[in-house]
């Protein structure tokens, strides 16, 4: 999957070339054409960089990942990553640099170390008093450490509710 979002990428890329374009909506105006974003999801995307488990496709992973988190919101492409502790992180074949271009942070109900790292030193107290609530309380930050922390809330469907949509 990866490796067909960095061709798609470099598809995209060689396409603004044609006309002279640097963002999607240039694109799309220039052209006429639609251009769909591109949102990837990846749950617990630690285990894909973990290189105790094969070396050699979490380092291709982490590589593929580097481009696309570095150049892929220009083309429309997307990623959304997300982990249950930041505390395996460290020991992962990708690299510190590219997990600081995810600027956008969102963290729930988490601990000191977590806070830290998702919002860095100036923001992370900050964010676990933001984080206490309901189920469903969370924190942003649109810009890592160089903007203020957004509380939010995000949706939340109990038991009783999915049952109702699962018949």
């Amino acid at each position: 999957i990866l490796e067909d979002l960095v061709e798609e990428m470099v598809r995209r890329s060689d396409a603004f070339k044609q006309y002279g374009c640097s963002k999607v909506e240039e694109y799309v105006e220039k052209t006429g054409s639609e251009l769909p974003r591109i949102l990837v999801i990846m749950d617990e995307f630690q285990i894909l960089y973990n290189d105790m488990t094969n070396r050699r496709v979490a380092n291709n992973c982490a590589e593929l990942t580097k481009r696309l988190v570095t150049e892929g919101r220009a083309f429309g492409i997307h990623l959304v990553m997300a982990t249950q502790s930041t505390k395996v992180i460290g020991g992962l074949a990708l690299e510190a640099g590219t997990v600081e271009q995810m600027r956008i942070r969102i963290g729930m109900k988490c601990g000191e170390s977590d806070a830290r790292y998702l919002f860095g030193d100036r923001n992370d107290m900050k964010a676990l008093q933001m984080m206490k609530g309901p189920i469903g309380t969370a924190v942003m930050n649109l810009e890592y450490t160089e903007d203020e922390n957004i509380g939010l809330r995000v949706a939340y469907c109990g038991k009783e509710a999915m049952s109702a949509y699962q018949e």
